[in-house]
């Protein structure tokens, strides 16, 4: 076995990982470790990019529901704006045409009172003339006397009741 050069390769090869795998096992465990450092700063990298990401996408809803709720307040805001403009502009024209249609039936109402009043004028101007016409023809010149005294008479009598 002494003499086997397997025997003294073996034993060559044991020391000189004895004598150098400490050293060998450090420059590699070190040179993983390294990689492993590397790994985990791309991976601690990532998961901060997805965080910083996941708080920008929770910005955005956040504005997006806020600018969406806005838009309904405005919205709803915008709907009873224009009830109320409806409402007002109907109570306007109600008002208008409640007021227009007073104003044609007053104006109706003194028409026809004028009316009134020129019939009655023309009837009375024609009773008169009737009247006068068939005084004329019919009153002689002592009944005219008789008429005008007791038409003085009445006069003295009504100033002196005033």
């Amino acid at each position: 076995m002494i003499y086997d050069p397997t025997f003294w390769f073996l034993i060559a090869f044991l020391t000189f990982f004895a004598l150098l795998g400490k050293t060998i096992w450090k420059l590699v465990t070190s040179a993983l470790d390294e990689r492993a450092k590397k790994i985990e700063e791309h991976i601690d990298s990532a998961v901060a990019a997805r965080e910083k990401a996941q708080s920008l996408l929770n910005a955005i809803k956040t504005k997006y529901k806020s600018a969406e709720e806005q838009a309904q307040e405005i919205i709803a805001h915008a709907k009873l704006e224009a009830d109320r403009l409806r409402a007002e502009s109907e109570k306007e024209i109600n008002t208008f045409l409640i007021r227009r249609q007073e104003q044609v039936e007053q104006r109706i109402k003194t028409l026809e009172n004028l009316a009134i009043d020129e019939i009655k004028k023309q009837a009375i101007a024609a009773g008169l003339q009737a009247a006068t016409s068939i005084l004329r023809n019919k009153i002689d010149d002592q009944t005219d006397e008789k008429v005008i005294e007791e038409a003085i008479a009445g006069l003295k009598k009504q100033n002196f009741r005033a």
